[in-house]
């Protein structure tokens, strides 16, 4: 009899001890999806350090920008007879070449850098780097749909005729006047980049 009991209460013990792991092994898995929630959370990009992100990249730009126009385009002879009015510039930005990067076309908004062909306009790279140097060049610039070369051609007027400006080797037509292609009216689907100058902030150096 009191063999029957202890069986009888080592068989309790052992049902017990299995509901026990049951139950210590439902809430471990339980409590796990909160964690893994919150780490999926922390690790996505909010809408304002993507905002704060584009708005330094923005900066950086602008000020290897104005490096570049105060050591390398203009000379110190220029800078001193440069009245303060002109020292300022307009810029607008497109994706030439599909990578998913804007590059930054810059357009003096001052007679110093204006002629009766144009003015000077330059083009950087997403990282700061001039591509090309136009000049003279005509507002507004038309950015055509399809690529050549594998960027965008560039639509101007010149002398009241359109000329289609092709990338290649590195670089686009430095002087739309010498360029030899004429080509129709701007499609009304191009991008048109300084088509209102007075929308566009003013920058200066």
């Amino acid at each position: 009899m009191k063999t029957l009991k202890t069986s009888a209460l080592g068989l309790l013990l052992l049902i017990g001890l299995s509901s026990c792991s049951k139950k210590e092994t439902t809430t471990t898995l339980s409590d796990s999806v909160p964690v893994s929630n919150a780490a999926a959370s922390d690790s996505a990009t909010k809408p304002e350090e993507t905002a704060a992100a584009e708005s330094t990249n923005e900066s950086a730009i602008i000020d290897k920008i104005k490096g570049y126009i105060k050591n390398t385009l203009l000379t110190e002879a220029d800078l001193r007879v440069i009245q303060d009015s002109d020292r300022k510039f307009k810029m607008a930005q497109t994706d030439l070449n599909g990578d998913g990067k804007n590059e930054t076309f810059v357009y003096f908004n001052s007679d110093y850098f204006r002629g009766s062909g144009g003015g000077t306009v330059l083009l950087f790279s997403p990282e700061g780097e001039l591509i090309t140097k136009f000049t003279p060049m005509k507002l507004p610039i038309y950015i055509e749909n399809t690529a050549n070369n594998n960027w965008k051609s560039l639509v101007v007027s010149v002398s009241g005729k359109w000329k289609k400006l092709s990338y290649a080797n590195d670089k686009y037509p430095s002087n739309p006047s010498m360029v030899a292609v004429e080509v129709n009216a701007p499609d009304k689907g191009d991008t048109v980049l300084f088509d209102n100058l007075d929308a566009l902030k003013e920058y200066g150096f």
